[in-house]
């Protein structure tokens, strides 16, 4: 009986601390470019180039097309680890 709980326990107990860790490193991820695209771009026409971690390569995949940096700014990737942020340019 121990043998099936344990089991169990390394099943799912493992896999929501990974789930819980990977939430909390793609919301530091996009705080941090959140915070750095408001200090580096401040008009239309400004590029801020930057490079990313490879272990923090899938968070940064993932964040650039959620909200609020989708709305704001226009993320592209130009290499593996190199990205390009600009502000997205409102018509009123």
């Amino acid at each position: 009986m121990g043998e099936l709980m344990e089991y169990f326990k390394n099943k799912y107990y493992k896999k929501n601390v990974s789930s819980s860790e990977d939430n909390m490193n793609k919301t530091n991820v996009k705080n941090t470019i959140s915070e750095l695209c408001e200090e580096y771009l401040k008009d239309v026409g400004d590029v801020f180039t930057f490079e990313v971690l490879p272990k923090d390569l899938p968070y940064v995949v993932a964040v650039i097309d959620e909200e609020p940096l989708k709305s704001k700014y226009i993320i592209n990737q130009i290499s593996k680890t190199l990205f390009e942020a600009m502000l997205k340019e409102v018509e009123i």
